[in-house]
């Protein structure tokens, strides 16, 4: 009667217990993998996301637009510049900004000796600045997104495989930004008429891209 029952076994928890230590003795800590730090991702997003906004603000903002424009003339001349304003007669060219075109020059031509006008954007740099931001935050998520499907074994390789990534991304956008500002010039040549009417049409179709016509544009908008 006095005699011991023996134990059956362990109880349920201790079951689980010893399952889970087994589990979890059973990787090697150096072959884990983690999840990316969430407080990295975010901090990387946003600040991608900021400069976005801040660029697209800076080119929306209330700076006059410039347009560098390159007059080659029927006697062979050529003169560059800034576009500053044009009349009946003469298209006035001021001097270009250093490093915005090969010369540097500026004065007065007289429209009938213009044989062909190339326009582009002083400002173009906005377009690069801009691809690069774009190009950084997609490569960006992209290396998020792949990183919670297949986490990194540690932080720190997480954290390289981020920056190579938004800083290739940022180096295509960048010149996909540059060929897009590149491609946007406009040449102009006079239409073959008498005189006064091709004078009259080059005038008119100068004028939107003059920094004195830009200037009224923002001083008095339209409605």
């Amino acid at each position: 009667m006095g005699q011991r029952l023996p134990r059956l076994g362990k109880t349920a928890a201790q079951n689980s217990s010893s399952r889970y230590e087994r589990t979890s003795g059973s990787v090697p800590a150096d072959q884990r993998q983690v999840q990316p730090p969430t407080t990295l991702i975010k901090s990387t997003i946003l600040t991608l996301f900021l400069l976005l906004t801040g660029s697209i603000t800076l080119a929306q903002s209330s700076e006059v637009d410039a347009y560098l424009v390159r007059v080659v003339m029927t006697n062979g001349g050529r003169l560059q510049g800034v576009l500053a304003d044009v009349d009946e007669t003469a298209l006035l060219i001021d001097n270009a900004p250093n490093g915005s075109w090969q010369w540097r020059s500026g004065g007065r031509v007289p429209l009938a000796l213009v044989r062909k006008i190339v326009l582009k954007r002083a400002s173009n740099h906005r377009y690069t600045l801009q691809g690069a931001i774009i190009g950084g935050l997609l490569t960006g998520l992209v290396v998020v997104r792949s990183a919670r499907k297949s986490p990194f074994r540690s932080p720190t390789l997480y954290g390289i495989n981020l920056v190579m990534g938004i800083g290739g991304g940022a180096a295509t956008g960048a010149l996909l930004g540059h060929a897009v500002s590149g491609s946007g010039r406009r040449v102009i040549r006079p239409l073959k008429r008498d005189q006064a009417d091709q004078n009259e049409n080059l005038r008119r179709r100068l004028l939107p891209f003059t920094y004195r016509y830009q200037q009224e544009q923002l001083n008095y908008p339209q409605p």
